[in-house]
């Protein structure tokens, strides 16, 4: 058995989950006009590969703390079915089937939060999610969250967490993402998989002579 490790903004989605749920979040009050323009500024950063994950997501959880868990997990399920089911790669869900025929588990590695991603095993055979946690005390969000995040650097150290957990190393891993900022996870794994690769991990890709995905076509509405 081995491990396929899959970002998700970009990859297994066609754009970005955050992004995706702004306007739910919004209409419900949990964040304003300017909370959203902010939201669209982090992810310019990170298509330019310069965000600073620890204060991004130290302002982007200001808007959760005092609400209820539940509260926000369903409003994350209606983010889901609404916004980020229709948005998921037809083609990610085979990649996924096909490493669940091989006998390999699926993990998902994302900066995204844990809440929505769990609702992923909806459409693809998700083995363990490795995301983005704020932290709760008595059922109500606090000021903080599990580290580290799952973003850039902190997806090596994260991965081989869990390979050494499960006895496995990174060579016998493969790993699909769309961004540069994960160069370093992707430079250690066996299978090295670029998916819908930004510009600069696509330069990298044809240096290296990694064979390059493009995914087009999305579940859709069901």
């Amino acid at each position: 058995m081995a491990t396929a490790f899959f970002d998700v903004d970009g990859t297994i989605l066609r754009g970005a989950a955050g992004l995706l749920a702004l306007d739910i979040f919004r209409k419900a009050g949990y964040i304003n006009y300017w909370h959203a323009v902010q939201a669209a500024g982090y992810h310019v950063l990170h298509k330019a590969g310069v965000m600073q994950a620890d204060e991004v997501y130290k302002k982007a959880i200001a808007p959760f703390v005092g609400r209820r868990e539940t509260e926000v997990a369903d409003l994350l399920e209606r983010v889901y079915r609404m916004r980020v089911r229709p948005a998921i790669y037809e083609r990610a869900v085979s990649l996924a089937e096909a490493h669940q025929r091989r006998g390999d588990r699926i993990v998902l590695l994302s900066a995204s939060s844990s809440l929505l991603l769990e609702h992923f095993r909806d459409a693809l055979p998700v083995t363990d999610v490795l995301a983005f946690t704020q932290l709760a005390q008595d059922g109500v969000f606090i000021n903080a969250y599990m580290e580290p995040v799952p973003y850039g650097d902190n997806k090596l150290l994260l991965a081989n967490r869990y390979l050494e957990q499960h006895g496995e190393s990174l060579v016998d891993a493969t790993f699909y993402t769309d961004s540069i900022t994960d160069l370093a996870l992707l430079e250690r794994v066996g299978v090295p998989r670029p998916v819908n690769a930004d510009l600069r991990l696509t330069r990298v890709a044809e240096r290296n002579g990694w064979p390059a995905l493009r995914l087009y076509r999305v579940i859709g509405p069901q």
